[in-house]
């Protein structure tokens, strides 16, 4: 059986100083939020709830929407992990991260009140800058019409893109922009504010590079990708139970064959 490619040493879990990851990309997405925020938000928001995107367009963005979704993360792992011949956990530490993600995003939701685009009247309204907002620590009072703020599933998105570019690099470009497209479908389907889907992809990106990056989470993962038992010693007890009834009932039982006597 193939082994899993190991990656080269280098400074943090095999990772060399060229392609060590960065926060400075999430610092930078979120002074783009302020600037969303005052220059985008009330214009784009008008305008994609006067006009739909209908067609193929539609189509390519509803199903990018599931880059962000937990369904949609857990059916592309594990194609990944039974084409692993279940060997590659590394698929853990992805999902783990894109979950991690998206419920950062959803605790801010809980101190941040900011109504939907498509619960706000946009088009007959003077809204200019950053419209929606109403106030802080609603703790989850007016439910998901006022859960705006940021957006969650392209928090997901970014998390789940940043972790897979590391496991899998030759495939960065892709990621990205299938995250970058569920954001879209965010917007256009009047779900999220631009500065909703920006800051929700600065959030994403930091979960991200915590999880390949932050030491003591690299550790865990570092040694459970190595030896599952290793990260957990109760998969190993169980592994030990569960074997030793079926080693002793896979061996044969003796036969007694009776000794034949000379014939005299």
């Amino acid at each position: 059986m193939d082994e899993i490619p190991q990656r080269s040493s280098g400074t943090l879990l095999g990772m060399t100083s060229r392609s060590n990851p960065s926060y400075l990309p999430a610092v930078v997405l979120m002074g783009l939020t302020l600037v969303a925020a005052v220059m985008l938000d009330a214009g784009m928001s008008r305008w994609f709830a006067q006009h739909r995107v209908h067609g193929e367009m539609s189509n390519l963005l509803e199903a990018a929407e599931h880059f962000g979704t937990p369904f949609g993360q857990l059916m592309i792992l594990l194609t990944i992990l039974i084409a692993s011949g279940w060997r590659d956990l590394r698929v853990l530490r992805v999902f783990l991260c894109a979950t991690a993600a998206g419920m950062s995003a959803n605790v801010i939701k809980l101190m941040v009140a900011r109504a939907r685009p498509r619960d706000l009247n946009l088009v007959d309204s003077d809204f200019t800058l950053a419209p929606g907002f109403d106030g802080m620590f609603p703790f989850g009072a007016g439910g998901s019409a006022m859960q705006s703020f940021p957006s969650a599933h392209t928090a997901s998105a970014f998390g789940f893109a940043v972790v897979m570019s590391w496991a899998w690099p030759a495939a960065r470009i892709p990621f990205f922009v299938i995250a970058s497209l569920t954001g879209i479908q965010r917007i256009c389907s009047t779900a999220h504010y631009p500065s909703d889907v920006i800051f929700g992809a600065a959030l994403g990106w930091m979960v991200g590079t915590a999880f390949i990056s932050w030491r003591p989470l690299c550790n865990y993962f570092g040694k459970l990708e190595a030896d599952p038992t290793a990260a957990m010693p109760w998969l190993k007890r169980l592994q030990n139970s569960s074997a030793a009834p079926d080693d002793e009932a896979s061996q044969p039982e003796e036969v007694a064959v009776p000794s034949r006597r000379r014939a005299a």
